[in-house]
């Protein structure tokens, strides 16, 4: 709340015509989007993040006079299947036009095998913050091998875990019973306030998401033929750079 509003004193100063603009996903592809996020950086998951939702939006309504526009994150729909584009197609026209915005640096997904080989890595390594750049080190080698040797399905959660996100996002229930937003194929009736299990908490990756364990030995081999000389190098170049 502090934030936001030392965000909204610095903003009035510009203008006091300002309404916030938010995106929001399917509560499904939000639990996988962030449990892809947190698997990258750390080696604990996370179930799905419901109540903060719901605050943040009473946050940012509390903070701006003008009410939020909600707009549902979907790339089917999205100009040019991406939020910086189609935020500027669609609010900040003709003030400023998706041609004038400078190429966007895509955020490259990551293949589930290799997110499953990141959090081994993390462990066989000792799971310490330095353990945690060290795998970081290996990311465009993994985006590479990905495009060397590419899967054979994106990322998806098991049946099981997708079913336990949706029943759990009461939050998105909420935004569509108070008019907020509705979102494109989110059948609100599903969500029925349900318990996060308990396993979800504590699960590891390889119970979350289908991998392919020979698609997963390959890039194992990839990693090891690069040696401890070279992987070493990886962290010290990187911690070299200004």
């Amino acid at each position: 709340p502090q934030e936001k509003a030392r965000l909204f004193e610095i903003l009035s100063q510009l203008s006091t015509d300002i309404q916030p603009i938010i995106y929001i996903r399917h509560p499904v592809d939000f639990y996988r989007s962030s449990l892809q996020e947190m698997l990258k950086a750390v080696t604990r998951l996370k179930p799905p993040v419901c109540l903060q939702l719901r605050e943040m939006v009473e946050g940012v309504e509390a903070t701006f006079p003008q009410p939020p526009v909600f707009v549902a994150y979907d790339k089917g729909t999205l100009f040019q299947g991406n939020t910086v584009p189609d935020f500027a197609n669609r609010f900040l026209a003709p003030l400023i036009g998706p041609i004038s915005l400078p190429p966007s640096q895509a955020n490259q997904g990551l293949s589930a095998e290799a997110l499953v080989l990141m959090v081994r890595l993390r462990a066989e390594w000792g799971d310490t913050v330095e353990a945690g750049r060290r795998v970081a080190r290996l990311k465009k080698h993994l985006i590479d091998f990905d495009q060397i040797d590419p899967p054979t399905s994106p990322v998806a959660l098991l049946p099981e875990v997708a079913e336990a996100a949706l029943r759990s996002a009461t939050c998105h229930r909420w935004l569509a019973e108070t008019g907020r937003l509705v979102i494109p194929g989110l059948d609100i009736d599903r969500i029925d306030g349900a318990a996060v299990p308990d396993w979800m908490m504590t699960a590891s990756p390889e119970t979350m998401f289908p991998h392919d364990p020979n698609r997963l030995a390959r890039l194992r081999q990839s990693i090891d033929r690069l040696g401890p000389g070279p992987v070493r190098g990886l962290t010290q170049c990187a911690a070299e750079k200004p």
